[in-house]
């Protein structure tokens, strides 16, 4: 409490309504990880492509997007128009990425719906609206 105290202004970025998001000066509502694509990084270095299973639910956008559209507010010299630009950027500057593209990565996992079908009979009813 006392350092936020003695900044101008803050920023939230985040898919949950909590305290932070009730006390920043701005709020950006993100998408959760099932609403969004991008890449990780795991523990053992593995980089990895993900994709969006489901449409995010009203205003929210993923953290990229959210990025993409300030960047273009600062200035054309930090534009990106895509997850490829952003990733480009990344292995241009840091060692570990450097020989990767966004477009050779490819995705490790499945459709949540399919993975939770089994323990969710109920599941199958509602895949037209998923």
């Amino acid at each position: 409490q006392a350092a936020l105290g003695k900044v101008k202004w803050t920023l939230f970025v985040g898919p949950n309504h909590n305290l932070s998001s009730e006390t920043s000066s701005y709020v950006f509502p993100s998408a959760t990880h099932f609403e969004k694509e991008g890449t990780f990084t795991n523990f053992e270095g593995v980089v990895q492509k993900f994709d969006k299973v489901l449409e995010p639910v009203g205003q929210a956008l993923s953290e990229g997007d959210i990025l993409m559209r300030l960047a273009k507010e600062i200035g054309p010299h930090i534009a990106y128009d895509c997850y490829a630009d952003i990733f480009r950027e990344i292995a241009i500057n840091h060692e570990g990425f450097k020989g990767l593209s966004y477009e050779q990565l490819e995705p490790k996992g499945a459709d949540i719906r399919t993975m939770a079908a089994p323990t969710i009979p109920a599941l199958q009813q509602y895949d037209n609206i998923l």
